[in-house]
């Protein structure tokens, strides 16, 4: 029998042993995530570094070698601060563990929107953030069991151990939320560690299918990777996209229906049967680095059968525009229109039909718009049909700032191709002689002039400034300014325009040449606009950025697809100078923060003294700091210095109760701040910023002040301790005690000052 056991038992251990084998060689070292996000999520999004992409070298490899150690040096401090500091709260190597992250996953599954009543006005509104959202989020690690090492480990204190699934250790992670009852899913967030992914998610049901998706049992539907929108979409992105956002529009358009009740639905499908929103489908959006090449992209897939969509949507074209923008415009966008008068009569019809169906029963609505259209045409003096059947495929905008000029309404040009400049000529003349025409100028007088041997007309006496002119023999230019009109002349003269400017190129270099619409700004030109114009941005930064880069997106159209494409060239010296510039704010930002933090703390001190009289006497202020410790009022580290040392404030109190004025200073923050000035918290509660030479003259006068208030006090004490019994006597010894020590230490400040 006993030789039977051994056997069995032998046999068992070795079992087991190999059963955990087999399981452990199961374990893969890494895990495709996608494979484990649910299929039905409406929202999805995944990032990460690149792993290519020498970051350094891309934000510092323009500087000279002594300024590009200056601020390597700069940003290690940076760094080596803002882990330091992290690493404290969160109790692990907040630097490792950035350095594990390889990529996160994050999916939100069920899509609903809830009606709720606005607090002020304007009736009814909408919200689709609610207190039960349900979300999923992977964090993928470069090592296996990584996040699982610091569960058990060095976060063991931030989680709570949850029930095991399939043999595996879950997490749970107390979000504080639940005390709020409508909080039904997220007052606790769900964990579990898988090769070297780690699972959240606030819905208990939801971590075992991972868990199950990870180990091969397929999702209820399918996970994303299985989902066809989602298949269709990513191809968009390629495979080295850096960061990536997948929105299943289809999904959300259900979900919108679903939520609505009978009249809510109503008047959502007519907006639908106008726009045919519901035929969209889903989207993307993704971007990367290809070397020195920034690329980002976002693709919009619908049904063909959009109606709206099928008349405005525009086969590519080239760009025959960019020959006249002058190369320093800070922005310009050019948009392709094929044949617009076939498309102004196709979108004509769309409207007077879409009108038409939803007109009240007796009619009156079906004739408002061509009565509205009527109107608009008579005051032009033309038709909207006439005047597009002189333009060309191409209209296009550009802003131009002059030097020491200003971004404003005198700064926008207007370019649109014609066909034929003798009867756009016609065309022109006939708007100039319309009511509208004649309104805008506010009697001003046309007069032609020429500059470098082009024909301009600008509108002399009028309340508009504006003129225009036909460059290269089928562009027409409208401006709003004379410098601008002769700025774009002289540059198309010069051929200093956009499809020859070096900036444009380089952002245009992977992008398609042929497309439907076009977007393109100077990064830096435009940035310095933005700060002129809004005063927000600091000059003197701006004026130390070395260095210019251009941006360019393009819209590729398809007949069941939008795809805006981008491009950019980055400028090693435009970044780096950026970032140099940005240090000493950044610093200067660092500092803020922890004034403001330093600033809050005194602010709490005064919080928790008030506590303490609260839970005492009335006026009966703490004697020390580790008063309020003991009456749990503070924590013990609130007492420490940065550095973790004891005495991190100069403390003060009074002697007879409220009889010290509320101006008398009650802490003093022991460390000065890097101007050399000193927080300070008040008696009254108020916390204020004073130089060292301000709160020497304060503790003075305070301590000649506190010295008179002590020995009257000890007096009293002394007084009233001659005839006490009992209690009252040993408290009144104590008092005497205590008070002698606090005069001797008063007289002492005093007289290191004389």
């Amino acid at each position: 029998m006993s030789r039977r056991f051994v056997t069995a038992a032998a046999f068992g251990g070795v079992l087991s042993v190999a059963l955990l084998g087999l399981r452990v060689k199961a374990e893969p070292e890494t895990l495709d995530a996608r494979n484990c996000i649910p299929g039905d999520a409406w929202l999805y999004f995944e990032g990460g570094p690149s792993p290519d992409a020498n970051w350094r070298e891309l934000l510092l490899g323009g500087l000279p070698e002594a300024e590009r150690r200056e601020a390597e040096k700069a940003l290690d401090e940076v760094w080596t601060e803002f882990t330091a500091l992290a690493s404290r709260e969160a109790g692990t190597d907040v630097s490792r563990l950035l350095q594990e992250v390889d990529r996160a996953h994050f999916a939100l599954l069920d899509f609903r929107i809830e009606k709720f009543e606005r607090a002020m006005g304007n009736g009814p509104g909408w919200e689709s953030e609610r207190p039960d959202v349900d979300a999923v989020i992977i964090l993928k690690s470069k090592t296996k069991g990584y996040y699982a090492g610091l569960l058990d480990g060095d976060l063991k204190k931030f989680v709570q151990p949850g029930a095991e699934y399939r043999n595996r250790k879950t997490w749970i992670i107390d979000t504080g939320l639940g005390r709020d009852p409508d909080a039904k899913t997220v007052a606790n967030v769900h964990v579990a560690s898988v090769a070297d992914c780690l699972f959240f998610t606030n819905v208990r049901a939801t971590l075992e299918k991972m868990i199950d998706a990870s180990e091969g049992v397929p999702y209820p539907g399918g996970a994303i990777t299985a989902n066809p929108e989602f298949l269709r979409a990513s191809k968009a992105a390629g495979k080295d996209a850096m960061a990536m956002g997948f929105v299943n529009l289809k999904k959300v358009f259900e979900g919108v229906e679903a939520s609505l009740d009978r009249d809510d639905l109503s008047q959502y499908q007519q907006v639908d049967a106008v726009v045919g929103q519901s035929t969209l489908r889903a989207a993307v959006m993704w971007g990367g680095l290809d070397g020195r090449y920034s690329h980002s992209g976002a693709s919009l897939y619908l049904d063909p059968a959009n109606e709206l969509w099928s008349i405005l949507r525009q086969e590519p074209a080239r760009k025959d525009i960019l020959a006249v923008v002058p190369a320093r415009s800070v922005a310009t966008v050019v948009l392709t229109v094929n044949d617009p008068l076939k498309t102004w009569e196709s979108l004509r019809t769309f409207i007077n039909a879409k009108v038409k169906l939803f007109a009240d029963p007796k009619g009156r609505d079906a004739e408002a718009f061509e009565n509205g259209l009527a109107e608009a045409e008579q005051e032009l003096g033309i038709s909207i049909a006439e005047i597009a059947g002189v333009l060309g495929d191409e209209i296009g905008w550009a802003g131009y700032v002059g030097e020491g000029a200003r971004f404003d309404e005198r700064s926008q040009i207007v370019f649109a191709e014609v066909k034929d400049p003798a009867k756009a000529k016609a065309v022109i003349d006939a708007l100039k002689e319309g009511e509208a025409i004649r309104g805008i100028s506010g009697g001003g007088a046309w007069e032609s002039v020429e500059i470098a041997g082009v024909t301009c007309w600008n509108v002399v006496g009028g309340d508009v400034p504006f003129g225009y002119t036909i460059l290269n023999e089928r562009i027409f230019v409208l401006t709003f300014d004379a410098e601008v009109q002769k700025a774009v002349v002289e540059a198309w003269k010069k051929g200093d325009v956009l499809e020859n400017d070096k900036y444009f190129k380089a952002a245009m270099k992977k992008l398609p040449a042929v497309n439907s619409k076009l977007v393109y700004y100077n990064y830096m030109s435009l940035l310095r606009t933005v700060g002129a114009a809004t005063r927000e941005l600091d000059p003197a930064i701006l004026e130390k950025v070395k260095g210019e880069m251009g941006v360019a997106s393009v819209t590729v159209e398809k007949p069941d697809e939008i795809t805006m494409l981008s491009g950019a060239e980055l400028d090693s010296e435009l970044t780096a100078s950026a970032i140099k510039s940005a240090l000493p704010a950044l610093r200067e930002a660092q500092e803020g923060a922890k004034r403001t933090q330093r600033l809050n703390d005194l602010r709490m001190l005064s919080v928790a003294a008030m506590g303490y009289q609260s839970q005492n006497a009335a006026m009966e202020y703490p004697q020390t700091l580790e008063q309020l410790v003991d009456a749990k009022l503070i924590q013990p580290a609130a007492l420490k210095k940065s550095d973790g040392t004891d005495g991190r404030y100069e403390w003060f109190h009074p002697v007879k109760g409220d009889s010290t004025g509320m101006d008398f200073v009650m802490a003093i923050d022991a460390e000065a701040l890097s101007t050399g000035d000193r927080l300070i918290l008040y008696f009254s509660g108020a916390v204020e910023t004073v130089p060292q030479a301000r709160l020497d003259e304060l503790l003075e006068a305070q301590d000649l002040q506190l010295g008179e208030d002590i020995a009257a006090a000890l007096e009293d004490a002394k007084d009233l301790l001659d005839a006490a019994n009992g209690a009252e006597k040993e408290a009144l010894t104590a008092r005497v005690k205590f008070l002698g020590t606090y005069l001797k230490d008063v007289e002492e400040r005093v007289e290191k000052r004389k």
